[in-house]
This record gives structure tokens, C-alpha cells and sequence, in this order.
């Protein structure tokens, strides 16, 4: 079973406020963005992953169009939004470990890719201190988010309108991770330092949502926002933006993505009991030896 999701209705635009209210909450957003933090302030982050289906009828038109000049490449003005996933994290001054939310999953069994971007963006909105974090998003997923915020009349937040790569609103962990050596998927950075991943391989997701199975998907989704999320905790406290115990502050992630997916698979049978052993790891005295 194939679902396009490209034809559903748009939904989540802000109606109700008035221009003045727009322009004010726009202003306060923008100063508030903008003003530098000082290093008693709390910092937030919003770790964010999608999965995507393709919209064939799109795709089948421009192929039809230029026949054999057509891009054999499916690339991300065809790939419509199935599944999004996020978690946000705050981190208090003095505090050993930072609050975290619960985790959202919203996907194309019950919201359309306009109501999911909406969800998206008001999240955004809502806390103007949020940096917008992914692993390789500046390559596709703002493309993409910037795509249907144009197709479908939302309006962007603020953390996706400054166009570089560089801009200090967002945190591409590919590319802050990387600089100028090669660019490893996330399985494969995950893999290498230890974290669990995903528990399909990467070219099945296109399969699973084609066919549907949303619970497959959305822990596909969720297992690529807590490996990302993971790599950014270790990122920001080896460059000294936050202080925090790493091990309690993994299994503070396992309890809010549990909250959040308590369905999940992957979190249930593999990265909670992982969060625990590193946490119980750090409790123990004298040197650790691998089991043979």
C-alpha cells in the first residue's frame, strides 16, 4: 500500500492573531535570538529527525516531462514528510542534569506532512531560545521544511530562516562534527562511539512507510533522534557549552523518550538498558573488563 501524503489539506496556520500581534511576537523572537547569552542562562536545544515518503504522481510528471534528460536521483523537492520526531532539552545553570521533555513522534497515520511541519514550528516558536539541532539536516530536512512552509503557507520559525549553513540558531551535528573530513551517516558515527542505532537498516524506511507500518517507522524516527541526541550532549560538553553528568543525563533521556513512545521497541529492549549500564558504569570503582 503506497500513501501520498502530498495532497492533504494544509492545516496549522495561524489564524487568529492580529498583524500587530505577528509583528510584535516576531520582534521579541527575533532580539531574543539575537542578544548574546550570557553564561548563566539557560540553554535549550530541540534535537529533531524525519523519515519521508516520495510523491510519486509528482515524480512521474517530471520524468514524464523530460523523459530521458530526467535525474535518475530522487532528491528532496519529491519527498514529502511521514514521520517527524523531536526532543527538547534545557540546561539550567548548576544543575547536574537537564530537564528534558517528553519525546513527540507525529506521523501520516494521523497528521498530514502540513500538520506535522505546523506541530513542528510551533514547538520552534514557542521557546525562542530553542537551537534547532540535526545530524546532515542542513543537506535535506531544512530544504524540505522550507519547502512546504513555502507550498503550504506556514511561516518559517526563526531558527530556519537564516539561510547559512553556519547560522547560530541551528546545530548540524554532520557538519560540526566533521569540518573537512568525510561525512559518516549517522549508523556509522553511532556505530564507532558506541551508541545504539537504529533498528532497521537505513534503505528499508522507504519500504516501511509505503507499506504503512507507522510503529516501525516512528521508532526508526525516534532511534535517529536519540543517537543524535546522545552525540550532541558529548559535542556540547567537550567544547565547554554545557556542564552535566552524562551518565544520569542519558538515563533523564531514556525516561523522557519512554514518556513519549512508551510503544517503542527500541527504547524499551535496547537504549534504556544501555542508558542504565552507562549510568551504573560510572557508579563502579576500578577498571571495568570487557566480558570475553
Amino acid at each position: 500500500m503506497t500513501h501520498d501524503l502530498s495532497n492533504m489539506p494544509p492545516s496549522g496556520v495561524p489564524c487568529s492573531l492580529t498583524m500587530g500581534d505577528a509583528l510584535e511576537r516576531e520582534a521579541q523572537l527575533y532580539l531574543a535570538q539575537r542578544s548574546p547569552e550570557p553564561a548563566n542562562q539557560t540553554r535549550s536545544y530541540l534535537v529533531a529527525d524525519f523519515e519521508y515518503a516520495w510523491n510519486r504522481p509528482a515524480i512521474d510528471a517530471y520524468q514524464c516531462l523530460e523523459g530521458r534528460d530526467a535525474r535518475d536521483e530522487i532528491i528532496w523537492p519529491f519527498y514529502t514528510i511521514a514521520t517527524a520526531c523531536w526532543l527538547i532539552l534545557h540546561f539550567d545553570p548548576g544543575e547536574p542534569v537537564p530537564r528534558v521533555e517528553p519525546l513527540v513522534v507525529h506521523s501520516g497515520d494521523d497528521l498530514s506532512e502540513p500538520q506535522i511541519t505546523a506541530r513542528l514550528f510551533e514547538a520552534l516558536d514557542a521557546d525562542p531560545g530553542l537551537t534547532f539541532v540535526t545530524y546532515g539536516g542542513e543537506a535535506k530536512d531544512l530544504a524540505v521544511l522550507r519547502r512546504c512552509a513555502a507550498s503550504q503557507g506556514l511561516r518559517l520559525p526563526l531558527q530556519l530562516r537564516d539561510l547559512s549553513p553556519h547560522s547560530r540558531e541551528r546545530i548540524d551535528l554532520c557538519r560540526v562534527t566533521t569540518v573537512q573530513a568525510k561525512s559518516p551517516h549517522l549508523p556509522e558515527l553511532a556505530i564507532a562511539v558506541g551508541i545504539p542505532c537504529k533498528p532497521s537498516p537505513s534503505r528499508s524506511i522507504g519500504k516501511l512507510v509505503e507499506s504503512g507500518k507507522w510503529r516501525e517507522v516512528r521508532d526508526q524516527c525516534a532511534a535517529d533522534v536519540l543517537a543524535t541526541t546522545v552525540l550532541l550532549i558529548r559535542h556540547l560538553v567537550s567544547h565547554s557549552e554545557v556542564e552535566c553528568c552524562q551518565p544520569d543525563t542519558l538515563v533523564g533521556i531514556a525516561e523522557a523518550a519512554l514518556t513519549g513512545l512508551p510503544a517503542s521497541e527500541f527504547i524499551k529492549r535496547k537504549f534504556s538498558p544501555w542508558a542504565k549500564a552507562a549510568q551504573v558504569r560510572s557508579q563502579l570503582k576500578g577498571a571495568i573488563l570487557e566480558p570475553v
